[in-house]
């Protein structure tokens, strides 16, 4: 994955590449290519296990995904988060 979060051009192209990569090695039914827009449904279908009670998680703007990425280059692990 490009380093440089900040050049989007570059870190959008890296990611196009990782998931071409991803299509052309994984067998389709091993793969499942998950937009989370569509809430649990897909995940929970592909995954054979029933829709949780609790609504999907949809947080994660660009702001709170900088942050992630900043606590895992770190070495730390993110915070649990209440779903409910």
């Amino acid at each position: 994955m490009e380093k440089n979060l900040n050049d989007k051009q570059k870190v959008i192209s890296s990611f196009e590449k990782h998931t071409e990569n991803v299509l052309k090695h994984i067998p389709a039914e091993r793969l499942l290519m998950f937009n989370a827009a569509d809430g649990w449904k897909p995940l929970c279908e592909f995954l054979n296990v029933s829709i949780p009670d609790v609504k999907f998680p949809y947080s994660n703007n660009r702001q709170e995904f900088l942050n992630r990425v900043d606590i895992i280059g770190k070495g730390k692990n993110l915070p649990e988060q209440n779903l409910n």
